[in-house]
């Protein structure tokens, strides 16, 4: 369960990166303002709220070394991230809808900059979990 949970956050976060980043004018940002957010909330906050619980349980039975915990401590800190994350990207899509183009911006910036963490969070943690199994 966790490796699937794990496949659809990746993919998604994947799937949304490429939009985010193709984006080329107005109409794009405000499509992509609003189709990110359900996105978010049907999609990947459970994919990455169920490999968080998944991680856990497999964290309870598994051989703790360092590398673990560092495994665990970068999953764990990519989730949170990820909420921030999600946040953000709500908070985004409604100043679009306002017109409030500072705040959108400002905001838009943000979401990439905590995009780019998220990611390096993960590679951390997929490393990690592929040192551990060598």
């Amino acid at each position: 369960m966790h490796i699937l949970a794990l496949g659809v956050w990746i993919g998604c976060i994947a799937t949304e990166a490429i939009v985010e980043h193709s984006v080329r004018d107005d109409a794009q940002r405000d499509y992509v303002a609003d189709v990110h957010w359900p996105i978010d909330l049907y999609v990947e906050t459970p994919a990455f709220l169920l490999t968080a619980f998944s991680g856990g349980m497999l964290l309870r039975n598994a051989a703790t070394d360092w590398l673990l915990w560092a495994m665990a401590g970068a999953g764990l800190a990519a989730v949170g991230c990820n909420a921030a994350c999600v946040a953000v990207v709500l908070a985004r899509r409604n100043s679009r809808r306002r017109g409030d183009t500072v705040a959108y911006a400002r905001l838009d910036d943000l979401q990439h900059k905590l995009g780019a963490l998220l990611v390096a969070l993960l590679v951390v943690a997929l490393a990690t979990g592929f040192a551990r199994a060598l």
